[in-house]
This record gives C-alpha cells, sequence and structure tokens, in this order.
C-alpha cells in the first residue's frame, strides 16, 4: 500500500465574490495500491461532501506521491490518513 497526497478545492458559493475563503483546499493522504485508486477514492469522497453541503461546489483535485511534494514537513503530520474503501466522515478528514 502506498501513501498518496490527496488535495480537493471547493468554492463556498454562499462567501461574497471578494471573500479571501471563497475558494479553499483540503488535504489528505490517500492509502491505497495505485494512484488512480487513490485518486478515485479522494474524488469519491470530495464529491460526496459537495452534495451533503451544496454551498460548496466541487473544483478539482490533483494528487502526489507519498512525500507530499511542497507540503512542509510539519503540516504532514497534521494531514488525515484514508484508506482506500473508508468512507471517512467529514470530522475525520476535517472540513
Amino acid at each position: 500500500m502506498q501513501h498518496y497526497l490527496y488535495a480537493v478545492w471547493f468554492r463556498n458559493l454562499d462567501a461574497a465574490e471578494d471573500d479571501e475563503d471563497r475558494e479553499w483546499m483540503a488535504c489528505m493522504f490517500v492509502t491505497g495500491e495505485s494512484a488512480g485508486e487513490a485518486q478515485v477514492w479522494g474524488d469519491h469522497l470530495a464529491l460526496a461532501y459537495a452534495v451533503r453541503r451544496p454551498e460548496q461546489q466541487f473544483l478539482g483535485s490533483s494528487l502526489e506521491s507519498e512525500t507530499g511534494g511542497d507540503v512542509p514537513p510539519e503540516h504532514l503530520a497534521s494531514v488525515p490518513v484514508i484508506a482506500v474503501g473508508h468512507e471517512a466522515t467529514d470530522e475525520e478528514i476535517g472540513w
């Protein structure tokens, strides 16, 4: 199993156009057999969140290797780890 850093971007449709928090991102490690499997599972979780919270528009996502790319190491310790197939709660993911 590999860890992949999954990042997703949302737009809060209820926020004012000039609100700096109108567009925001969330990150999690997704553990799976392949990058493709991790990407699909991350998108599944993100799109399910957008369905539950219609004011949150899914804008897109990306996936990086297990090293976390450009994420500072001190931030990686606080990133949740979600296994492919686990229907993580909003609290587990932190969005």
